[in-house]
């Protein structure tokens, strides 16, 4: 039952995403009087079909994308009527900008839709997000780095073979300061306070104040140990601070578009740091596993649905920011190589032999299935590091 909820969450994710997308083309072609001749959500063989006016509406097999077939936006000029070449409807006869925001729509209606579901998920949590300092390099173009403490410094266990426990530590406790003796205690509230302390005094003799009990008045003892060369006391100390991003001011009003583009060069960033790192080591594995298909998208579904809708939401905002970057790379089959078409038609003041056009958009999306297909046998190979990195 698990298996087929997961691959339902999947298609309907990936439906959804597709709709969106399409619906932007749909509806921009359609308010710029360009004539819409299908709308198909999923490619290959038609499962349901309807026409309704000069629009046929179906629902293909395939999960892996769709499309709005606009007429004239890919044409191969033999094929057509000259009724239609001259259609005032045809894509090729409505000016640039009316081209280019038919083909930008798609993408547009991706980003707004990442927008809208990260500016709820900010909205619930002060405008902030953790900041992730554990990717190298990366600083936000927007927002300020804050620290937000989350408690009493706690320690739940002592090492066996800890100094700690030789000198006669509580099992656990409340840390609340440390110093060179005991008459130069200095208070702390952080994990990362202690450990920067211990560290700068490894192998010397410290003092560390510490309470049995938070809620009730008690005298609390002063400890001394022996370090370790790396700065250890062998406790097990629970991390109590993160590092957040906060928006303010404007950037709350812009909370959306703002971490979009936050989240787009946290992507990269992390992306060459994995890649930087596999040129180092040469083991490739991890980078490689970076671009996912179906099956890596089950996994991380099957992941994120115990987190409730949020998850899902939190998903469908993720991709929806990749399909916008993706579909803006210059390919001829992709949003952004139409684009470039389009412009560079405008600059030199006359079409392309719209044949050509057409063949570099059929080669190019074949080269697009080629690389999916690529990558689900990729899934499978390496399905059993994909599914430990969700378990």
């Amino acid at each position: 039952m698990g298996f087929i909820i997961n691959i339902v969450l999947v298609i309907l994710v990936l439906g959804l995403l597709i709709f969106i997308h399409e619906l932007g083309h749909f509806l921009v072609a359609k308010l710029s009087n360009v004539k819409v001749e299908a709308f198909s959500i999923g490619m290959g063989p038609k499962i349901f079909s309807k026409k309704r006016g000069e629009t046929e509406y179906r629902l293909c097999l395939l999960p892996i994308g769709g499309y709005v077939s606009i007429l004239g936006e890919v044409v191969d000029e033999e094929s057509m009527s000259k009724a239609d070449i001259d259609d005032p409807r045809n894509f090729q006869n409505k000016n640039v900008f009316v081209k280019i925001a038919i083909l930008l729509a798609g993408v547009t209606f991706n980003l707004l839709t990442a927008v809208i579901i990260y500016y709820v998920f900010l909205s619930m949590s002060a405008f902030s997000f953790v900041y992730p300092s554990d990717v190298v390099g990366y600083e936000p173009t927007f927002g300020n780095k804050v620290e937000k403490v989350l408690g009493e410094l706690y320690y739940s266990e002592l090492s066996e073979d800890g100094n700690a426990i030789k000198e006669g530590w509580p099992e656990d406790g409340y840390i609340r300061a440390v110093g060179d003796s005991e008459s130069d205690l200095k208070e702390i509230q952080t994990s990362r306070e202690f450990s920067e302390f211990t560290k700068s005094r490894a192998s010397e003799r410290i003092y560390v104040e510490i309470c049995d009990y938070i809620d009730k008045a008690k005298v609390c003892e002063v400890y001394p140990s022996d370090l370790s060369e790396e700065g250890k006391v062998g406790i097990l100390l629970e991390n109590n601070v993160i590092d957040l991003i906060e928006y303010r001011g404007w950037e709350k009003y812009a909370g959306g578009f703002v971490h979009s583009v936050n989240m787009l060069k946290l992507a990269g960033v992390h992306i060459g740091n994995i890649f930087n790192d596999a040129s180092d080591s040469g083991d490739y594995t991890q980078a490689v596993n970076t671009l996912a298909g179906p099956v890596g998208l089950y996994f991380i579904v099957d992941y994120l649905k115990g987190l409730g809708i949020l998850g899902i939401l939190d998903l469908i905002a993720n991709l929806s920011l990749t399909l916008f970057f993706m579909n803006l790379l210059p390919i001829p089959a992709l949003d952004g190589g139409r684009i470039v078409l389009v412009i560079a038609e405008r600059i030199m003041g006359s079409r392309f032999n719209k044949n050509i056009e057409a063949w570099l958009i059929r080669i190019s999306f074949i080269l697009l299935m080629l690389l999916m297909g690529a990558v689900l046998i990729k899934d499978f190979i390496y399905i059993d590091l994909l599914r430990d990195l969700f378990a």
